[in-house]
């Protein structure tokens, strides 16, 4: 069967569809129209092959310097303490391992001051960045 005669076949059975008198005729009819598309798929792809694409040159990959380059440039900084992780991750803040002095665990800057001077915002302060940047302000008067 060429495409033409899928394409009918598939027409008949839409057809079928909306001629259905009941709810076991219409999954049946259903069934039908799914099939015939499937075989219309398969015969276009037979009489109107895809064009082969040209192979593209891979792109290459960062090297892990210049990814731990940009999270120090972001405003990342090592982790310094376990209790201070457990903070971190308890209220959903994302770390990455990065080879900066070894093997340490970065996060955002942000989160490791407030994880130091007041662990309760955290989770408040992840959620909302305005409200990141009030706590980090009372910190930061705080210390002052």
């Amino acid at each position: 069967m060429n495409t033409e005669d899928r394409a009918r076949s598939l027409s008949s059975a839409l057809r079928r569809l909306a001629r259905a008198p009941g709810p076991i005729a219409v999954r049946n009819a259903r069934r039908a129209v799914f099939s015939a598309l499937r075989n219309l798929r398969a015969a276009v792809d037979v009489d109107y092959p895809a064009p082969r694409r040209e192979m593209r040159s891979h792109r290459r990959r960062r090297s892990a310097d210049a990814v731990d380059r940009d999270l120090i440039r972001d405003g990342w900084v090592s982790v310094p303490q376990a209790s201070t992780l457990a903070t971190l991750s308890s209220a959903g803040i994302k770390t990455r391992w990065a080879d900066v002095a070894g093997r340490t665990l970065m996060a955002p800057g942000w989160a490791v001051t407030i994880a130091k001077c007041s662990p309760r915002e955290l989770r408040r302060a992840a959620r909302n960045p305005s409200e990141r940047k009030t706590i980090l302000m009372r910190i930061e008067l705080s210390n002052a």
